[in-house]
């Protein structure tokens, strides 16, 4: 149990005696704690799978039957009936060589939504994984 005296330095009642003995200050350590900061090839790896999620093909356009990018697909929503449509990509590693990325999108006629895809750098592969994301497709 602590308490602090008129000048301020900290206390210890000993019961049994009765008496107070002063406590030395802590010493603040003068080593700076480690932060943990993102290696430069997580960061590469990360930016790799955004990238892999915005030139990743999707179903075809029930317009003009081509295929587009989900990148391209955004361009073409904003420039045609939302020009206020806003998004941006985050990835989160999710174990080794794996991430997920998630679209947030709004502004549109919609509420905001979320879409995200699974990718695996190891194997190239790219897979919808939430509802908004597969209806892409």
């Amino acid at each position: 149990m602590g308490y602090l005296s008129a000048d301020g330095l900290a206390l210890e009642v000993l019961i049994r005696e009765n008496r107070l003995i002063p406590l030395s200050r802590p010493q603040p350590s003068k080593q700076p704690k480690p932060q943990k900061a993102k290696s430069l090839h997580t960061v590469s790896m990360a930016s790799e799978a955004v990238k892999m999620v915005k030139n990743h093909l999707t179903g075809k356009d029930p317009v003009t039957g081509e295929r587009k990018t989900v990148e391209k697909r955004m361009v073409d929503a904003k420039a045609g009936f939302s020009p206020t449509l806003k998004w941006r990509y985050e990835a989160k590693g999710i174990g080794d060589d794996r991430y997920r990325v998630i679209q947030f999108v709004e502004g549109g006629r919609e509420p905001r939504m979320t879409r995200t895809w699974i990718v695996d750098l190891y194997s190239v592969k790219v897979t919808p994984e939430n509802a908004a994301a597969k209806k892409l497709y």
